[in-house]
């Protein structure tokens, strides 16, 4: 923690204490973990390959690998080196790589996704009031901004599962913090590790060193509207190679070596490859908004961003393009992947088939919601940093989730994270409100898991489980 990047100069309440919060956290993540290992000790759903998988690794049988895992195998790289470091000094009775043990680490990275969440946003939320001349709406604790960040239902549902997103999360936040403190060969080597956890990792691994770049254009200077900035920033790159080898080098290093890899395994997934190839399903920029919306709600300044005068001619200029463009996206691209039809354990396929699989009517239905989703969140970005960053950003969500012809929430889990970093403009009041509906929505969705069992005809002795 870096409580000298604090925005607030005012002592923190006595439960806004940033090791209330910490304890707290870990206390929730103790109590998430004994529950799922109580209920469901043995691997489920995805688990069944990372955990074999990280067991055979943690045997020192280095020459397995599963042809159903995807993903690259920094998930197991982990546990197999403590292993190693636990039975060099004998402690050969501390079960590192059992199914609660893997979950547990798992549990430690989720800890440490919320110390650098919350470091990250100090830096973000300092940098926006100085440059702003105001200390926000209100003085909302960075501590509890990444509190509550963290508990989002999703992500923290699967820092008790032994899963890639934890540490996917984890390290692209440890990277993108390494970059705003200046250490960028740091900060590219947790990059790295990131894209050992999950590939598309690689888009934020650009986004982390461009946004460095830009970092160092837009200070001291005022943002002169869209086409300006973009073409001052084009003149600046151009002018100062320095600066940019400086910054972006070495994560212009790991995307080359990364894709170097990809293009030698003619592809990106590692196995697996006829249910994960890449396509254009477009769609996927508009589930992620509409998602992105539903859970932000609470902390979109949306009587600001809709209903004033000025915003009314912005909405309207923007909402005819924007339904034409989502229109023929829906119409033209939307894929209907196997998993999403055969599954009945997500919620994704209950959605898909009470909604999306009712036709195309119902498909088209949201295109207004889609683009006032675009709308709304495209400007909170933007305010809480500046256009070129807004784009920057947008050009990551589409080139990490557009490939992908599987609609997934687990996709959407690390531009939901960055977003709400960014996001300074909310009031107390309002993280308060969003931390609320998180608590809700997981307390809800838990329970669902724990506690609501179905059986199949083809295995009737497997109990399954709802799950995002």
């Amino acid at each position: 923690m870096n409580p000298g990047r604090r925005s607030v100069s005012q002592p923190l309440e006595p439960w806004m204490r940033e090791s209330n919060f910490v304890l707290l956290f870990g206390a929730a993540l103790a109590a998430h973990w004994i529950a799922i290992n109580h209920v469901v000790p043995e691997p489920y759903m995805d688990e069944i390959f990372h955990v074999n998988q990280a067991q055979h690794y943690c045997a020192g049988d280095w020459s397995y690998w599963d042809p159903k895992l995807t993903t690259p195998p920094g998930l197991y790289l982990g546990p197999a080196a403590l292993s190693l470091v636990f039975k060099t000094f004998g402690f050969t009775s501390i079960e590192i790589c059992s199914t609660a043990g893997l979950r547990a680490l798992n549990a430690v990275l989720a800890l440490a996704l919320l110390l650098a969440t919350e470091s990250l946003i100090a830096h973000f939320q300092s940098s926006y009031e100085l440059k702003n001349k105001t200390r926000s709406t209100v003085s909302v604790s960075p501590t509890l901004r990444a509190f509550a960040l963290c508990l989002f239902p999703v992500s923290f549902f699967f820092s008790g599962l032994y899963y890639t997103d934890t540490g996917s999360m984890t390290f692209v936040v440890l990277s993108y913090l390494s970059s705003v403190r200046g250490n960028h060969v740091a900060s590219a080597a947790f990059s790295f590790v990131a894209t050992l956890f999950r590939q598309t990792n690689i888009v934020w691994a650009i986004f982390v060193g461009a946004a460095s770049v830009v970092e160092a254009f837009e200070r001291q200077r005022v943002s002169r509207g869209l086409m300006q900035d973009i073409a001052d920033f084009a003149s600046f790159v151009v002018g100062h190679p320095w600066t940019v080898v400086q910054r972006a080098g070495p994560h212009i290093a790991v995307v080359a070596s990364v894709a170097l890899y990809y293009l030698q395994n003619d592809g990106v997934a590692l196995g697996d490859k006829d249910h994960h190839q890449l396509s254009l399903h477009f769609p996927q920029i508009l589930y992620f908004a509409l998602f992105l919306f539903g859970f932000s709600i609470f902390t979109l300044q949306l009587k600001e961003l809709l209903w004033a005068p000025r915003a009314r001619s912005n909405l309207l200029a923007f909402f005819i393009p924007a339904c034409v463009v989502a229109t023929i996206f829906v119409y033209f691209f939307t894929i209907e992947h196997p998993f999403i039809l055969s599954d009945n354990r997500h919620y994704t396929f209950y959605i898909w088939r009470r909604w999306f699989r009712k036709g195309i009517v119902y498909r088209l239905a949201l295109v207004p919601l889609y683009s006032v989703s675009i709308f709304t969140t495209f400007l909170t970005f933007a305010r809480s940093t500046s256009p070129i960053p807004a784009l920057g950003f947008a050009a990551a969500v589409t080139l990490t989730l557009v490939p992908s012809p599987l609609l997934e929430f687990r996709y959407f889990l690390i531009p939901f994270h960055i977003f709400h970093i960014h996001n300074h403009r909310a009031s107390l009041r309002q993280h308060v409100l969003q931390l609320a509906l998180f608590l809700a929505v997981g307390a809800v969705t838990d329970a669902l898991f724990l506690t609501r069992t179905f059986t199949w005809p083809s295995e009737p002795d497997a109990r399954q489980r709802f799950m995002w």
